[in-house]
């Protein structure tokens, strides 16, 4: 059970590093570095944060390191995951029409 949690929680990692990096260029590109101005700061700490939990793994206060999975759950491949969710923020970030934000910002400049 404690493999399938570790496994999910890399996965989610995967994803919500994908989510993030749509975010920024997305969104908060244009506004400059800090979060006062809706700036990348915040994704970019999430991103981090995320890598980090990723690398580092359960820890030895974990219960995985308790009931000895810690070994066990080495050959999950972190570069993998974080490469597949990489590759799907840049997948979404091809796939945008650009059509739509422009008709978004022309709607905004006629009010």
């Amino acid at each position: 059970m404690m493999d399938v949690a570790l496994l999910i929680l890399r996965l989610v990692i995967g994803i919500s590093t994908a989510v993030m990096i749509v975010a920024i260029v997305t969104v908060h590109l244009g506004h400059g570095f800090f979060a006062s101005n809706n700036g990348v700061e915040l994704p970019v700490l999430y991103i981090t944060g995320a890598v980090v939990v990723a690398f580092a793994g359960a820890g030895t206060y974990s219960l995985d390191y308790l009931l000895g999975l810690d070994a066990r759950l080495q050959h999950i491949p972190v570069w993998f995951v974080l490469a597949v969710g990489l590759s799907g923020a840049l997948g979404n970030l091809a796939l945008r029409r650009p059509v739509v934000a422009q008709l978004t910002m022309q709607k905004g400049s006629e009010r």
